[in-house]
């Protein structure tokens, strides 16, 4: 009994042990991303200060966080005091209330497409060590929500659309047994019809043609692609006539 007793105490211990805060881990930012979309966990990595997602995009937006840990370990103690990252606790907001009213607002929180926990693993090195990881911030169900509501968003020939939505998220990862979380997170992303796609006509565009391609991890978001139609559907980049 003592000895499962010191157990419990000894886990805690490890879970709380952290330097100048409650939180084992800090969300440090956006990392934008490398050629081919790899992330090499780097603190002088670029960042992306809020983000920029079309209306029409059939993928979601990706966030890419890089997470510090805040867990101190001795020398050797080091694979002990690893956190597991387990994944992310998403929750989004509109800047403009009357987009939608709080009954359609509460339906999207119950039905988990403003709300919601996604799963990814990591490990994350104690004693400041650094990790990049991919969270799906925004899913398209809620961009099909906005088009349904607001028509002009999946028209940008009717006018432009802008919508910002502020995403909170919090990573949480398992120490010792033990739940490790990071701070609350806040990032904001304009939804829009206007500003990362740009649709020049029927596929294919004619040869020569300059082609903007957009992000490397996704071109329908943090970027700007030029996309042409074929059988009704957006193809981003778009391709190109040959001779």
């Amino acid at each position: 009994m003592l000895r499962s007793f010191s157990l419990v105490l000894i886990s805690a211990a490890l879970a709380a042990c952290v330097e100048g805060g409650d939180e084992g881990m800090l969300i440090v930012k956006n990392v934008f991303p490398q050629d081919e979309c790899v992330f090499d966990a780097d603190e002088r990595s670029p960042y992306i200060p809020r983000g920029t997602y079309a209306t029409l995009s059939p993928a979601p937006y990706y966030m890419h966080p890089q997470l510090k840990s805040r867990v101190s370990a001795a020398e050797g103690q080091e694979d002990q005091r690893t956190i597991f990252v387990k994944g992310a606790r998403v929750e989004l907001s509109f800047t403009d209330t009357s987009l939608f009213t709080e009954a359609e607002l509460e339906e999207m929180r119950t039905s988990g497409i403003t709300r919601f926990e996604t799963r990814f693993s990591a490990p994350l090195s104690p004693n400041g060590g650094i990790t990049d990881t991919q969270v799906e911030l925004i899913y398209p169900t809620l961009l099909e929500r906005i088009r349904a509501k607001h028509p002009v968003a999946g028209n940008p020939a009717d006018g432009s659309f802008r919508a910002e939505v502020i995403a909170s998220v919090v990573v949480f990862g398992d120490l010792a047994g033990s739940e490790i979380t990071s701070q609350k997170y806040e990032y904001p992303v304009t939804i829009c019809n206007d500003c990362v796609v740009r649709v020049g006509g029927a596929c294919p565009l004619a040869e020569g043609t300059q082609v903007l391609t957009g992000n490397v991890c996704s071109p329908y978001q943090d970027g700007v692609v030029d996309c042409c139609t074929q059988g009704g559907a957006l193809i981003c980049p778009a391709t190109i006539g040959t001779p």
